[in-house]
Protein backbone atom coordinates (compact mmCIF):
# COMPACT_ATOMS: atom_id res chain seq x y z
CA UNK A 1 0.00 0.00 0.00
CA UNK A 2 1.34 3.39 -0.99
CA UNK A 3 1.48 6.00 1.73
CA UNK A 4 0.19 9.52 1.14
CA UNK A 5 3.80 10.71 1.16
CA UNK A 6 4.74 8.29 -1.61
CA UNK A 7 1.73 9.33 -3.71
CA UNK A 8 2.63 12.98 -3.13
CA UNK A 9 6.19 12.33 -4.32
CA UNK A 10 4.86 10.44 -7.35
CA UNK A 11 2.53 13.34 -8.24
CA UNK A 12 5.43 15.79 -7.90
CA UNK A 13 7.31 13.79 -10.54
CA UNK A 14 4.14 13.47 -12.65
CA UNK A 15 3.64 17.25 -12.62
CA UNK A 16 7.29 17.87 -13.48
CA UNK A 17 6.74 15.82 -16.63
CA UNK A 18 4.04 18.34 -17.61
CA UNK A 19 1.18 15.95 -16.97
CA UNK A 20 -1.70 16.82 -14.72
CA UNK A 21 -4.61 15.43 -12.80
CA UNK A 22 -8.07 15.88 -14.33
CA UNK A 23 -11.29 16.21 -12.36
CA UNK A 24 -14.03 14.11 -14.00
CA UNK A 25 -17.15 16.16 -13.25
CA UNK A 26 -15.92 19.55 -14.42
CA UNK A 27 -12.82 18.79 -16.48
CA UNK A 28 -10.61 20.98 -14.26
CA UNK A 29 -6.89 20.36 -14.71
CA UNK A 30 -4.59 20.36 -11.70
CA UNK A 31 -1.07 21.15 -12.92
CA UNK A 32 1.04 23.44 -10.76
CA UNK A 33 3.92 25.11 -12.59
CA UNK A 34 6.37 25.25 -9.70
CA UNK A 35 6.94 21.97 -7.89
CA UNK A 36 10.23 22.25 -6.03
CA UNK A 37 11.47 25.36 -4.27
CA UNK A 38 14.94 24.92 -2.84
CA UNK A 39 14.90 21.79 -0.70
CA UNK A 40 11.12 21.48 -0.33
CA UNK A 41 7.90 21.46 -2.32
CA UNK A 42 6.68 24.84 -3.53
CA UNK A 43 3.68 26.57 -1.96
CA UNK A 44 1.84 26.17 -5.29
CA UNK A 45 2.38 22.40 -5.24
CA UNK A 46 1.37 22.17 -1.55
CA UNK A 47 -1.86 24.07 -2.29
CA UNK A 48 -2.59 21.76 -5.23
CA UNK A 49 -1.91 18.70 -3.04
CA UNK A 50 -4.30 19.98 -0.37
CA UNK A 51 -6.98 20.64 -3.01
CA UNK A 52 -6.55 17.08 -4.34
CA UNK A 53 -6.78 15.60 -0.84
CA UNK A 54 -10.05 17.45 -0.20
CA UNK A 55 -11.62 16.51 -3.55
CA UNK A 56 -13.38 13.22 -4.36
CA UNK A 57 -10.36 11.08 -5.25
CA UNK A 58 -12.52 8.69 -7.31
CA UNK A 59 -13.21 11.57 -9.73
CA UNK A 60 -9.54 12.57 -10.15
CA UNK A 61 -7.58 10.81 -12.88
CA UNK A 62 -3.97 11.09 -13.89
CA UNK A 63 -4.02 12.66 -17.32
CA UNK A 64 -3.42 10.10 -20.05
CA UNK A 65 -4.06 7.08 -17.83
CA UNK A 66 -6.96 5.17 -16.35
CA UNK A 67 -5.60 5.54 -12.82
CA UNK A 68 -7.55 7.58 -10.33
CA UNK A 69 -6.07 9.18 -7.26
CA UNK A 70 -8.25 6.78 -5.24
CA UNK A 71 -6.52 3.87 -7.02
CA UNK A 72 -3.09 5.08 -5.98
CA UNK A 73 -4.22 5.55 -2.38
CA UNK A 74 -5.90 2.13 -2.17
CA UNK A 75 -4.25 -0.93 -0.58
CA UNK A 76 -4.02 -2.60 -4.02
CA UNK A 77 -1.35 -0.16 -5.25
CA UNK A 78 2.19 0.63 -4.25
CA UNK A 79 4.75 3.16 -5.47
CA UNK A 80 8.10 1.60 -6.37
CA UNK A 81 11.30 3.04 -7.81
CA UNK A 82 12.17 2.38 -11.43
CA UNK A 83 15.12 -0.01 -11.64
CA UNK A 84 16.82 2.20 -14.23
CA UNK A 85 16.21 5.77 -13.18
CA UNK A 86 14.75 5.64 -9.65
CA UNK A 87 11.65 7.57 -10.75
CA UNK A 88 8.61 6.46 -8.74
CA UNK A 89 6.16 4.24 -10.63
CA UNK A 90 2.77 2.94 -9.50
CA UNK A 91 2.25 -0.82 -9.42
CA UNK A 92 -0.86 -2.77 -8.59
CA UNK A 93 -0.87 -5.99 -6.62
CA UNK A 94 -3.90 -7.19 -8.60
CA UNK A 95 -2.40 -7.13 -12.10
CA UNK A 96 0.01 -5.27 -14.28
CA UNK A 97 -1.33 -1.94 -15.52
CA UNK A 98 -2.95 -2.21 -18.93
CA UNK A 99 -2.02 1.32 -19.98
CA UNK A 100 1.20 3.31 -19.46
Amino acid sequence: MASRGEVKKYLAHWFQLGKGVISEPDGALYLPKGIIQGDRYSDEFEQCWQALMHANSNMLHLRGTQQSLADLLSPLWEIASCARCEMPIPLTYKQLPSAP
